[in-house]
């Protein structure tokens, strides 16, 4: 099953997705670990999409969401299984056993193909093989996506909570809306990094994305050349304000808001909350890009030597595949690799806030879930190539037309995006909040004090 859902119905990393260097290129992709197995223009519209019926638990359906997630299942054994539990393909030379790592019960190859980050608790770090029952619950990362159909062009979103509180988050350069997601997780994850499933039936689980967000309701949009928004859809900034205007129309949403942008994200949402004052709350800028900016000039590179950014050797999916493979198999390496590119971090400093990240079950999955939404596909590039022609050509930004309370947070070790364009930002906007944290990279999750800015932004939104 797809992880995209359809519907007819509004942002990721700046100058760069990490590098993926000649040596871990040189590794072969290794496959999925089974230890312990055996084997139209101006129409607006929304219109659900049919799922698959996973029937009854015992008669070819998955298990319910488990309301515990404080530790991994138990694995049904082996001798107790004939048949896959979801499709009843008996098992032979040729069909084969997996155990989900979600729910731990038995399927068949097919059944049992996607690959999902589990709750910290679970203490089994990076992309782990699930079931389609459990990846249809939507309770493991990455969550499910959907399309909309807007009068401003197609827009894919993820939709989570109910409440009446609107917050609109907006992921950077190479991110799609599930990175977005990330710097808002205090409002859909509990304190061990598990979700509540949707309380209610089960078209409510499909209207709140089957995950409860309290009295919020959260809305992250990939930006035009991201995911399966097309880049036709809004190109400049300014269209990707009336994208995401015309979103929240479509969805039907006319209340105020909170708006949350990484990155170039910030800069598209300091021109919503220009041109839409009424109604935008509060507006919290991450790591912003908030002034003339080129890949490397945080390094002191100059504006004409600038390159492309750390993108290219990503597009392809067997890079990616090794990429993955290494940070699971290796998260130590993977993270000082990360931060060589996020931070000005020396090698030691790298290797300790590594050290910090791999023993810590949030700060573990959140690093993967980080480098999960940075690692673009190829459909991606348009994106970023957009960012980069956008961001050579940024005008002054509308900073005196931003009426709404402002929170600017910035990592003083970010060697993507200078603290210089947070003070900036915060000098030019009435009232703004200033935060720039020592030890601190771009991801601004992943530093020494990764908690504490989570903790802050939690308690700028919920004000």
């Amino acid at each position: 099953m797809a992880e995209h859902e359809e519907v007819a119905v509004g942002v990721a990393d700046e100058a760069g997705v990490v590098e993926i260097g000649e040596e871990e290129a040189a590794a072969a992709v290794v496959p999925l670990d089974d230890k312990g197995t055996e084997g139209a223009e101006g129409e607006k519209s929304v219109e659900a999409v049919e799922t698959i019926d996973l029937g009854e638990e015992g008669a070819g359906g998955a298990p319910p969401p488990r309301a515990d997630s404080s530790a991994a299942p138990p694995w049904q054994p082996d001798e107790e299984v004939t048949e896959c539990n979801r499709c009843r393909s008996a098992f032979g030379l040729l069909t084969r056993r997996h155990h989900c790592r979600a729910c731990g019960l038995i399927f068949c190859n097919a059944c049992c193909n996607e690959q999902r980050l589990l709750p910290p608790a679970y203490k089994v770090p990076g992309l782990q093989r699930v079931c389609i029952g459990c990846a249809e619950t939507n309770q493991y990362w990455p969550l499910r996506t959907a399309s909309a159909t807007t009068s401003k062009g197609r827009v894919e979103y993820v939709g989570l909570g109910s409440g009446e509180r609107v917050v609109v988050a907006l992921p950077g350069t190479s991110g799609t809306c599930n990175q977005a997601l990330l710097f808002v997780r205090m409002l859909w994850q509990g304190d061990n990094g598990d979700v509540v499933p949707s309380g209610g039936d089960a078209a409510q689980a499909a209207a709140d994305g089957g995950i409860s967000c309290g009295p919020f309701r959260i809305i992250a949009v990939s930006r035009p050349g991201y995911g399966d928004t097309p880049l036709e859809s809004g190109p400049s900034f300014e269209e990707q304000v009336e994208l995401v205007h015309a979103l929240l129309e479509t969805l039907e949403i006319s209340s105020r808001l909170t708006l949350v942008g990484f990155g170039t994200g910030a800069a598209v949402a300091v021109h919503f909350a220009a041109a839409y004052p009424d109604r935008v709350d509060a507006l919290a800028l991450l790591s912003p890009i908030a002034k003339e900016f080129w890949p490397g000039q945080a390094r002191g590179q100059p504006k004409e030597k600038a390159g492309v950014g750390l993108v290219p050797s990503l597009f392809t999916s067997s890079l990616q595949g090794i990429s993955k493979w290494g940070a699971r198999s290796a998260p130590s390496t993977a993270m000082c690799h990360l931060f060589s590119h996020t931070s000005v971090w020396e090698e030691d400093m790298q290797f300790m806030r590594a050290y910090d990240v791999e023993h810590c079950p949030i700060k573990s999955w959140l690093f993967h879930a980080f480098l999960l939404s940075i690692m673009t596909d190829s459909g991606s590039k348009a994106g970023i190539d957009n960012d980069h022609k956008q961001l050579a050509e940024l005008a002054a930004l509308p900073f005196d037309k931003v009426q709404a309370r402002t929170l600017v947070v910035a990592g003083k070790d970010d060697a993507i995006v200078d603290a210089s364009h947070a003070e900036h930002a915060a000098e030019q906007i009435e009232g703004a909040t200033l935060d720039v944290r020592e030890l601190t990279d771009h991801s601004l999750v992943l530093g020494k004090f990764g908690a504490e800015v989570q903790e802050e932004l939690g308690r700028f939104i919920t004000e």
